[in-house]
């Protein structure tokens, strides 16, 4: 593939995943994302053939920004402070760019309703986390800031599916006049440090 057409293919990308987080995945049409990016309908259904293989581009797009940006390890913090920071990250992702969870929340619920080749790419992408996560376990088992738990996999899907569906649910607009009651980064916050001082040895 060419340079060219790398570069077409991640401008369409780009400029779909901005058009899904700020209007919804829904009422973005491919025409929409061609006049947006400057280029032919026709060009999109050449590199991505539907509009579904583009939101998957797209969530793609979204992970590898969120990993470049957050997941970055640094050989001189402990494991404990590791796996501290990989928690925040949720918090601060609500905090910059909350819309990227309403975009997740409406993702999952399209993937759930769709059945279509290429969402094991986007699967496999967000493996990248569970990577980070044990890097930082691992370290902090070697260098005593962490404790071994039984499960630390199911530990892992555990605490970051609770963490992520709380944000999703933070993020969309309020339902009842009790989601006003308690600051939402307080609770995203309670619950990562109820996890860190699982961890905490």
């Amino acid at each position: 593939m060419s340079r060219v057409t790398d570069a077409t293919k991640k401008i369409i990308t780009e400029t779909a995943l901005n058009m899904f987080v700020s209007r919804s995945i829904s009422k973005v049409r491919l025409y929409d994302i061609a006049a947006n990016a400057d280029v032919g309908e026709a060009t999109i259904y050449r590199h991505f053939g539907n509009k579904q293989t583009l939101v998957l581009a797209s969530a793609i797009e979204l992970s590898n920004q969120i990993s470049n940006t957050y997941l970055i390890n640094n050989e001189d913090l402990t494991g404990f402070e590791l796996i501290k920071k990989f928690y925040e990250i949720f918090l601060e992702i609500f905090k910059t760019n909350i819309r990227y969870y309403s975009f997740i929340n409406e993702l999952d619920s399209y993937l759930a309703e769709e059945d279509f080749e290429g969402r094991e790419a986007y699967e496999d992408n967000i493996e990248k986390y569970k990577e980070k996560f044990f890097f930082a376990y691992n370290k902090g088992i070697k260098d005593g800031t962490i404790r071994q738990i039984e499960d630390a996999e199911t530990f892992y899907y555990s605490t970051t599916h609770s963490t992520i569906s709380l944000c999703k649910k933070l993020s969309s607009k309020k339902i009842l006049k009790q989601d006003d009651y308690v600051d939402k980064e307080k609770e995203i916050k309670i619950l990562v440090d109820l996890f860190l001082e699982y961890l905490k040895k």
